[in-house]
């Protein structure tokens, strides 16, 4: 696919619902401009994003399964990042509609920001496999303790063990 010059942005793509009665919010992830007759831009930045997909996407909810057709996504819910001709947004919301000039998703994506306080996507999480662990990789670890409220008064500790012969060095 050739790009048409013009400035673009890295969008991240909150679903509504109902779904395709009302265009989603648009979060900006970051802008790149293609100039005329190169076809390509790059654009290098670093940019401070929260978690995706966020609480209230209805992609993360109880009723998304993108695992079906048309779609047949590996996970069933989670973030849609687009890259879009900026003049299609306005104010965190889309304007204009031409998916001819959108480079979509070819699945959804998690992103769990590792320097904030995590939050709770129960219908997300489970659809990310993170029990296999990669020699060299670096993992944002999210363990979940459920605890009684009637234990006795103290000082308690909770270890985490990861069974060494799943990892492969």
């Amino acid at each position: 696919m050739d790009i048409p010059e013009g400035e673009y942005s890295l969008i991240y793509y909150t679903d509504q619902d109902p779904r395709f009665d009302v265009w989603g919010q648009v979060s900006v992830i970051d802008t790149l401009v293609i100039e005329a007759g190169q076809g390509t831009g790059t654009q290098s930045s670093s940019i401070d994003i929260p978690t995706m997909p966020y609480v209230d996407d209805w992609n993360a909810g109880e009723e998304a399964d993108y695992s079906v057709a048309p779609d047949n996504y590996e996970h069933a819910k989670g973030a849609k990042i687009w890259l879009i001709p900026s003049e299609d947004i306005n104010g965190g919301q889309m304007t204009m509609w031409n998916p001819e000039n959108y480079l979509f998703e070819t699945d959804l994506a998690l992103y769990v920001d590792c320097d904030s306080e995590p939050i709770c996507l129960e219908y997300v999480y489970p659809l990310f496999n993170t029990n296999v662990l990669l020699p060299g990789e670096t993992y944002c670890w999210i363990s979940t303790y459920h605890a009684a409220f009637d234990i006795m008064q103290g000082q308690y500790v909770v270890n985490t063990y990861l069974d060494a012969e799943e990892i492969e060095p």
